[in-house]
């Protein structure tokens, strides 16, 4: 190839310096954000839908936070009955002018990606996406003016042209918030939750003892372990079971909402599969509380058995941060680095007022954990599961004659039914699918 090919018919002369080269992507970064109509020149390309000239896309990296109640996870669902994050805010963008509505129906087209995806009713207060977005004056306000209640964004940042959040992302901190009670072991015997053990849970003060306890029972993910227990459809043998946890702790003090006391358990790992967190702090909780001695943590990680392991409810847990470590080390001198130390107040302020207060709310108007901690009792932590479809039965004939009871007491309705007709119900409940609202039904105990 003739030299002056390569450099577009200029002379070798005029081909710029580093320095230079660097200056000018600074100069058109600057002229992206500031809406500069002269710095982005329209592509050759033509949108056929459209049948305007398509406006050149630059890659950007957008932090966002949002209130995950209600949304079906980050992700795609094109569909209005189940709504998910990136549906929403897709068509957030496309009102803001940042992308075009084809944009928006296919998402590979701007290279659409997040940092984490967050299942159903997760939230999160620092999501990072990557995409190739228009040149919009103010991008942060202009979005922001679309978005619902319970969403926003703080910043948007120019990125390499290849950057993928997900791919670069080299590290992540999910938090769970839950009431210090989960971890009183004289609970651990109840297999409902009475009145006087509801009052017992909201005076319930943890001690430092059962703190450390805590913590010494989450010590045992950190590193290099093979998570198959703690998640769905991985086999022992599988690679990709192999997950990386660099730290796991109890936030100290405890801290007080409406007269009960909570305390924050912090993962920060490389990567998580499905339910592994809620796993991980189920089984923890199980071991502080005395459901199963400590010991199991030498077979859950070392034997190929599927273990029967407890899953925390959903609603405590949010993402926290993405850390981009290695994408700052190799471009943060040519790029802004993919940190935002000045936001931080910000962002904690906002989380707490949309995320953190929102959780907690939901705990207690619900009694999520008085609901919840019964079923601890019912698992088996071991590779035998053979009792608990019986176990099941025996539970749930008790509140259908529970229920009886009190259909008896009220009206004379009630006396028709049979202990063999409650067991044929019974039966019908035990073969049922999970359902999609995380309700606790016979299938997921």
């Amino acid at each position: 190839m003739l030299e002056s090919e390569r450099n577009d018919g200029s002379n070798s002369e005029d081909v710029p310096t580093a320095k230079r080269r660097k200056e000018l992507r600074k100069e058109e970064a600057d002229a992206f954000f500031s809406g500069d109509p002269k710095s982005e020149a329209q592509s050759d390309n033509s949108d056929v839908q459209s049948g305007e000239p398509r406006k050149k896309r630059k890659a950007v990296a957008l932090l966002m936070s949002y209130n995950g109640s209600g949304y079906y996870g980050m992700q795609v669902t094109r569909n209005e009955k189940f709504p998910a994050v990136e549906d929403v805010f897709g068509r957030c963008l496309v009102a803001a002018g940042a992308i075009t509505q084809q944009d928006y129906e296919n998402f590979g087209k701007i290279h659409f990606q997040r940092g984490c995806r967050t299942d159903k009713n997760v939230s999160a207060a620092r999501q990072v996406i990557s995409l190739k977005m228009m040149q919009i004056e103010n991008p942060v306000e202009e979005i922001n003016k679309h978005v619902p209640q319970g969403m926003i964004v703080h910043s948007v940042k120019r990125t390499t042209r290849g950057f993928d959040s997900k791919k670069w992302a080299s590290s992540r901190v999910y938090s769970y918030v839950m009431p210090t009670f989960c971890l009183d072991p004289s609970l651990v015997s109840l297999d409902r939750f009475e009145e006087d053990a509801c009052e017992r849970c909201r005076t319930f003060r943890v001690s430092e003892q059962l703190l450390d306890a805590m913590d010494e029972a989450l010590s045992n993910y950190i590193g290099t372990k093979n998570f198959h227990n703690f998640t769905a459809g991985k086999e022992f043998r599988d690679a990709s079971a192999f997950r990386y946890n660099m730290s796991f702790k109890v936030s100290r003090p405890p801290y007080m909402f409406r007269d009960v006391e909570f305390v924050t358990v912090s993962v920060h790992g490389q990567s998580f599969m499905l339910h592994q967190i809620r796993k991980m702090i189920g089984l923890a909780v199980a071991v502080v509380r005395g459901n199963i001695d400590s010991s199991i943590y030498e077979k859950v990680f070392h034997k190929a058995a599927k273990y029967d392991i407890p899953k925390f409810p959903s609603v405590g847990l949010f993402l926290d941060e993405v850390f981009f470590e290695h994408y700052n080390k190799k471009f943060g001198s040519d790029h802004e680095k993919l940190e935002w130390p000045e936001l931080f107040d910000q962002i904690e302020n906002w989380k707490k007022t949309n995320i953190v207060d929102k959780i907690l709310e939901t705990i207690l108007e619900e009694k999520v954990f008085e609901n919840y901690l019964p079923v601890l009792a019912i698992h088996s932590y071991s590779d035998d599961i053979s009792h608990r479809p019986e176990r099941r039965r025996q539970q749930l004939l008790k509140q259908v004659e529970e229920t009886q009871q009190a259909d008896l007491t009220s009206s004379a309705s009630g006396a028709d039914r049979t202990l063999d007709t409650v067991g044929q119900e019974s039966d019908e409940l035990v073969t049922e699918e999970p359902n999609v609202d995380n309700t606790l039904v016979p299938s997921q105990i």
